[in-house]
């Protein structure tokens, strides 16, 4: 259901009422009509005169008349005949619908008025190329919604997958490409003249996007560049790692400074809000502070002093070595004071889980010496030609001193070959994957809030020292850290501790070359090894051609997203889009109060409760108000920090992502600015925050297949409506529902409900284990449906609350309801089966299997065939609007099996 047409503003189906020259002749149609209807009647007489004297005419001239006549009487018909049809099509009755294909269990079409807009026309179509009518709805609803669409929209050869979400985002980054094409580049903005500062602000921004675009399309400049630019990277780390006495950090990073020179976060009482006591058996106990009592800090080494330098130098620019800290609010104390979070990281395999496979581990061994002796060859290459440049300057004949300065400057400067080390980086990085969490432990929200004193930390984990760390990240040292293992710290600890001098080092320039590798230009050999690991992991052919535009338009959006966001809205998000949008979402919410009295395990004072968190949910709709991306100098202001060469796209990558993390720890002591959005206007996707208590909707999923403002009604909420019903449901699902309506981490459950609660949670999670995919070696590996069960309670609770907001709409009555649920033409399909195939066709999705096998061992989500099939097999509203029957049809569940929750 996804044309480009789609993007273009239904105010281009109007009647073509305007001339084709006009504004010529006025004084022609100025006269009378009098001289008009003479001329016409001399002209009608001069041409049928002849016919008065049948006689004088010759046998050609007689043949010539008749043809005319008969002509006219043809063409006449046909006009009669054309108008006829025009009107019947503009003022169609009810009538019935062209008979149902053989994948329709319709016996007799529906009735009612059809819709012959174009985008309903468009849409009708789109549905027809995307459905499988030789498929059986009950059999298999996912194939039959999918199976043609699929066929038509393969994978790219550089990518893992390719579905709706991917085809929406290609069809936004058109948008945006042709946005940037016709851009000024930074040249030409130097030499404008501005009338207002909005207009320069605009100018200036959309060069910004050009120069950013142009450095990462720039190949042959990247290839130019070599490898330098990432070898500067890797020396600076090398130089700090062992480099103990100058303590300090590039230009631009925040000072080092003493604590008494800055200000903490405020004073911390002891008391801490309860914590819900109806946690899921099985996970972490409840999060303590610290007991110890205050003792000397301890001795600090050269090692360690190295390791800090070098760990929070990478950290800044956003290398995920060993663990990463995310800035966040605190469910406990305060959801919108801006706390560290400690996370486990750090592992080139996107999963722990790659590090039980031997052929994977193989595998990565030897990406990992390939990389590591490619950096080895440039250093040398790079020594080389710095002494034979030296030798020409200084080698005049006698000069032996000369020479003996210059030896013993180039030994200095000798770095020790890292690979030999590449076996123990990747045994390192094992150990590491065998000491993490799973995902399991690391998003449940009770076991992974383990709050600690910032003066603390050093005993826990003594391998790096953390007043010097948090020095050189933040102006305000944070006084209280949340873990989300704490033995996972005290591991890495330890780890750290018996691992060599020379390994550690290793695993930090590997870490630099996976994540930096792919910003240099394709020829360059430093860059071979990371590209080959983000292949492999996602089953693409090492020698599929990369798709340049679509790496760099991503990029774009990531390091500019907000300016990016801000010109794509003007194009793609017009007219009453951003007011249908919320009329949906509100009335979901409003379906979603409505629905709890029915549910008989809900007891009156949670029921209450529920009600209350609904009210107090956000709603953030297409684009932010900070920053206000309808004010061009808001925008400008917000990437000030971020300098963008037209000509050096590493630079410019590595600026990014230095400049967030930067942004990040800034706000550390500080308030969380809570209209700050988590993402740009163009990504097609959705959340739900727990702590904000918002549910956000960019307006880059407000497209096609998900949405059209022109579409009829049930068409826009079986696909959005159930995206956003999906984002409501995650308020109340097994992890949101432990927060309450302020974001605070506080039992608001009575304790029978909450076990009733967990029995159909339980339900839940046992049907989609029993859902499997191939693992691509002839097994199959069964969902982690613990890992899910927060995505698979919102995909059954989005769709539900969806269908009966529509179902209410209906219920209301009157004409405009009844024209926004005209049925499309063509099809045969009745308005509760057009819910369930939008739906359905929202979620067509190729996958490698490599790419699968990821996503099951790293992706919070189940397959998009269990996320729609999972969820109506469970729905009675399904099961009736197909015929569907249970015990016979595999779509179709009995009461007693049904696996419900909201």
């Amino acid at each position: 259901m996804a044309t480009r047409d789609y993007g273009r503003p239904s105010t281009d189906d109007h009647d073509e009422d305007r001339p084709l020259l006009h504004g010529e002749d006025n004084d022609v149609e100025a006269s009378s009509d009098q001289s008009v209807w003479g001329r016409f009647k001399r002209q009608v007489s001069a041409t049928f005169a002849p016919l008065a004297k049948p006689d004088e005419l010759r046998p050609l001239e007689r043949f010539l008349v008749i043809f005319s006549v008969a002509l006219l009487l043809l063409a006449a018909i046909f006009i009669g005949l054309f108008a006829g049809s025009q009107h019947k099509l503009a003022h169609r009755p009810a009538s019935p619908a062209p008979a149902p294909g053989p994948g329709n269990p319709n016996s007799n079409p529906p009735e009612g008025d059809i819709c012959t807009t174009k985008d309903c026309v468009l849409a009708a179509g789109e549905v027809l190329r995307s459905i499988d009518e030789t498929v059986n709805p009950c059999d298999d609803f996912y194939a039959f919604t999918t199976n043609n669409w699929l066929k038509s929209h393969p994978i790219p050869s550089d990518a893992g997958l390719f579905g709706t979400g991917q085809y929406v985002l290609s069809e936004n980054s058109k948008i945006i490409r042709q946005i940037i094409a016709d851009a000024p580049s930074v040249k030409d903005v130097e030499s404008m003249t501005f009338g207002d500062e909005q207009t320069e602000a605009d100018q200036r921004n959309l060069a910004k996007l050009k120069g950013y675009y142009d450095s990462c399309t720039d190949v042959a400049g990247q290839d130019k560049l070599g490898a330098q630019p990432l070898l500067d990277v890797l020396d600076h780390i090398r130089t700090l790692f062992h480099s103990h006495k100058h303590g300090k950090y590039e230009e631009g990073n925040p000072p080092a400074s003493s604590h008494q020179s800055y200000f903490h976060v405020r004073s911390l009482d002891e008391g801490e809000k309860p914590l819900p006591p109806n946690q899921p058996p099985g996970r972490s106990p409840k999060p303590h502070l610290p007991h110890e009592s205050p003792r000397p800090t301890p001795p600090s080494s050269e090692r360690q002093k190295g390791l800090t330098e070098a760990l929070a130098w990478a950290h800044s620019r956003g290398l995920p070595a060993f663990f990463e800290i995310n800035i966040d609010g605190d469910a406990v104390k305060d959801p919108t004071a801006a706390t560290p979070w400690f996370f486990p990281s750090g592992l080139g395999f996107p999963d722990q889980a790659y590090y039980d496979d031997k052929e994977e581990v193989a595998f990565y061994k030897e990406v990992v010496s390939d990389g590591l002796r490619a950096y080895d060859n440039e250093v040398k290459h790079g020594k080389e030609q710095k002494v034979s440049k030296k030798k020409g300057k200084k080698g005049k004949k006698g000069d032996k001193k000369g020479d003996k300065k210059g030896d013993k400057k180039h030994h200095e400067e000798q770095r020790t070959p890292l690979a030999p080390l590449a076996d123990e980086v990747v045994e390192l990085e094992r150990q590491l994957a065998e000491i993490t969490p799973d995902s399991e432990e690391i998003t449940d929200p009770v076991a992974s809030y383990n709050p600690i004193n910032a003066t603390k930390l050093p005993y826990t984990f003594g391998s790096i020292n953390w007043q010097d760390y948090f020095s050189a990240l933040t102006v305000r040292t944070p006084e209280r850290l949340i873990l989300s293992s704490p033995k996972f710290v005290t591991s890495l600890d330890a780890l750290i501790s018996r691992t060599r001098t020379e390994v550690l080092e290793a695993y930090l320039i590997w870490t630099a070359i996976r994540e930096l590798g792919t910003a240099l230009g394709p020829n360059v050999k430093l860059r071979a090894a990371a590209e080959r690991l983000d292949r492999y992991t996602k089953g693409v052919d090492a020698d599929a051609k990369e798709n340049r535009e679509t790496v760099c338009l991503n990029d774009v959006n990531a390091a500019l997203g907000f300016m990016a966001g801000r010109y794509f809205v003007q194009e793609a998000f017009k007219g009453d889009s951003k007011k249908r949008v919320e009329e949906i979402i509100y009335s979901v919410i409003a379906a979603f109060k409505a629905r709890l009295p029915e549910l008989d395990w809900l007891d009156e004072k949670t029921r209450k409760k529920a009600e209350e968190k609904a009210d107090a949910i956000r709603v953030m709709v297409g684009y932010p108000t900070s920053p206000n991306t309808t004010d061009a100098v808001s925008v400008a202001n917000f990437y000030a920090d971020l300098s963008v060469d037209p000509s050096n796209y590493f630079s410019n990558r590595l600026a990014s992502s230095t400049r967030m993390s930067k942004r990040n720890w800034a706000s550390v002591g500080r308030k969380l600015n809570r209209d700050l959005w988590d993402m740009f206007p163009a990504e097609v996707n959705a959340e739900y925050s727990p702590q904000g208590n918002y549910i956000l909707f960019p307006a880059g999923i407000m497209q096609p297949p998900y949405f059209h403002v022109s579409w009829p009604s049930y068409l826009q909420r079986g696909a959005f409506g159930a995206v956003a019903g999906h984002e409501l449901s995650h308020a109340f699902d097994p992890d949101g529902r432990l927060y309450d309506k302020d974001g605070y981490l506080r039992d608001w459950w009575t304790e029978t409900t909450a076990q009733e609660f967990q029995v159909r949670q339980a339900c839940l999670t046992n049907q989609y284990h029993s859902y499997t995919v191939s693992d691509g070696k002839g097994g199959e590996l069964h969902l982690r449906s613990n890992f899910t069960k927060g995505e698979d309670v919102a995909d059954a609770g989005g769709l539900v609350q969806s269908f009966k907001a529509w179902k209410d709409e209906l219920a209301s009555g009157g004409e405009v309801v009844e024209a926004a649920n005209a049925l499309l033409p063509g099809l045969g399909y009745t308005r509760e089966q057009m819910f369930f195939i939008s739906y359905g066709i929202s979620w067509a999705r190729n996958i490698r299997t490599s790419e699968q096998v990821k996503r099951i061992r790293t992706d919070p989500h189940s397959p998009t065939r269990y996320r729609v099939n999972g969820v109506l097999v469970n729905m009675p509203e399904f099961a009736e609007a197909f015929g569907c029957k249970a015990g016979k049809d595999k779509m179709a569940s009995a009461p007693k099996d049904r696996c419900n929750i909201w």
